[in-house]
């Protein structure tokens, strides 16, 4: 299945909690109103956790079949058009291993772990992605994580369609109350932690899926539910 680069759907425009209260008896009170909007966001890059893990009664013979099992890993990506900017991965761990219940006194071998991260743009490459790194031996896939590289953008828009439905509002209220706001007096603004913005990075959606047959089905990135809320507090004058 294709997925289209970066779509943007409007779920909901929605408004709600309105509070009108007197803060000095001498003043003409307070209009606060609560706002909120909501854009579904089609992720435009995933990333890929694989873990490759060895052991062996000598430490050096774990590590170069770590070794080994990533080196064939990255030139299967690479024989998929994975550049290796999108390749991340770290040093490898050595853990050792003792007898059961004979922690510290006599090691029996090592455990060599390393962890692997396959960044994707191209969501058609989930499966054969996956299928080649158990073929060289990877051990363990971990979370697929599908998030939008142009949140703040993104966040520029829901923002703008919270506070054009919190003047909406007002108006209203000034229309159908017969007040006279005057200036505003404080804005505030939260976001759902569903979408944690990191930078231009944001990572909404974890699955731990094992794709271990294109028979099998498909992994959809879905879409990612950007909601953010304000609430405007306006002056009454009359």
């Amino acid at each position: 299945m294709k997925y289209s680069v970066l779509t943007l759907s409007l779920l909901m425009l929605f408004s709600s909690c309105v509070k009108v209260y007197n803060q000095n008896p001498n003043e003409g009170g307070r209009l606060a109103i609560s706002s909120s909007a909501e854009l579904m966001v089609v992720p435009d890059e995933m990333s890929i956790l694989f873990g490759i893990e060895k052991y062996d009664s000598n430490v050096k013979n774990a590590r170069t079949q770590t070794r080994s099992i990533l080196d064939s890993l990255v030139k299967k990506l690479k024989e998929e058009g994975i550049s290796e900017e999108n390749i991340e991965y770290g040093q490898i761990s050595i853990i050792p291993r003792y007898p059961e219940n004979q922690y510290g006194k006599r090691i029996i071998g090592y455990t060599t772990t390393l962890n692997v991260t396959v960044k994707l743009q191209n969501f058609d490459l989930i499966s054969a992605v996956v299928d080649k790194a158990v073929s060289v031996g990877v051990n363990t896939i971990g979370n697929f994580n599908f998030y939008s590289t142009k949140m703040p953008e993104h966040k520029k828009r829901v923002r703008s369609m919270a506070i054009k439905a919190a003047m909406q509002k007002a108006q209203q209220y000034e229309k159908e109350m017969n007040l006279t706001l005057g200036k505003l007096i404080s804005v505030e603004e939260s976001a759902d932690s569903t979408a944690d913005s990191r930078g231009t990075m944001n990572m909404v959606v974890q699955r731990s899926m094992l794709q271990e047959s294109e028979a099998g089905p498909g992994i959809s990135p879905g879409q990612i539910p950007l909601r953010l809320f304000i609430t405007c507090e306006y002056e009454i004058l009359k």
